[in-house]
């Protein structure tokens, strides 16, 4: 990445013309390997480091009177009062999060046999936005999928889910009524085990499965139901506050250079 900016001539530019630079061509040069690997941390500092150099002085390297505003403000969507730019690590973790989705709806993948690793943290954020609506069982995981409307069985009634058998926990919901999930269970129960055995008695007894629906598999945060890089990273920023004048200055008609200034006036950093 930083063998890029002398060619480009940074410092000769306004701060806006680096600004489009750096979203447009400087921050989606690692995109490629984030797909394929869990950055470590020290490389996304390096690359945000070299990505503020660019942004506010035009070169490599900066100091940190040179940066006017926080780099986490700076990368957030400017209608929460940044400038849009990616921010690496939260970006990484999202395109990661892809992998646990194509494994589970894409099975004609030649890599599909595969047992791909992801970081905790993207394999919590599938988990977060996914769920499954219920057919006839064949795919949704009994006790690790989002089929039923309050929770993970794993997350209801995680003492319970401790005593299962290791190779039972990935069966569908149709092999775990079929075959009856309770034999998976060890008999080796205390009193809180106990009572969630009996309250998952309960939930389950009167499940119907209906043989001619297939389960779906769905991404919440997107409309279609399929995974999305783009959703997935916004959905970090979900429950903030929207900036007061960040639709005004950044839909006015004015000049690119005039809105980074007006942008800066507003946070009193000009």
């Amino acid at each position: 990445m930083a063998d890029r900016l002398p060619a480009w001539q940074a410092r000769l530019l306004f701060r806006a013309g680096r600004l489009e630079l750096l979203k447009t061509t400087l921050a989606s040069m690692p995109i490629h390997a984030m797909v394929a690997l869990d950055l470590p941390v020290k490389t996304i500092e390096a690359a945000n480091k070299i990505c503020r150099g660019l942004l506010w002085k035009g070169r490599r390297e900066v100091h940190g009177g040179h940066c006017m505003v926080a780099w986490d403000q700076v990368c957030t969507p400017k209608e929460y009062g940044g400038l849009n730019i990616p921010n690496l690590r939260l970006l990484n973790m999202a395109l990661r999060a892809r992998w646990p989705w194509l494994m589970r709806t894409k099975h004609d993948r030649p890599w599909s046999e595969f047992n791909l690793q992801v970081s905790p943290d993207s394999l919590n954020i599938y988990k977060a936005e996914t769920k499954c609506n219920l057919g006839n069982g064949e795919v949704a995981l009994f006790w690790t999928d989002l089929w039923l409307e309050d929770g993970r069985i794993q997350d209801l009634m995680p003492k319970l889910f401790a005593v299962v058998k290791r190779r039972a926990r990935k069966q569908t919901v149709r092999q775990a009524v079929v075959d009856g999930w309770w034999q998976d269970v060890s008999p080796n129960m205390g009193p809180q085990e106990l009572s969630e055995f009996l309250q998952l008695v309960d939930r389950t007894q009167h499940i119907q499965l209906l043989d001619d629906v297939e389960d779906k598999l769905v991404w919440a945060w997107e409309n279609n139901g399929c995974y999305s890089a783009r959703a997935t990273y916004r959905a970090f920023f979900a429950g903030r506050v929207e900036a007061n004048v960040a639709s005004q200055i950044w839909r006015s008609r004015a000049p690119a250079t005039c809105k980074f200034f007006t942008w800066l006036a507003a946070r009193e950093r000009c």
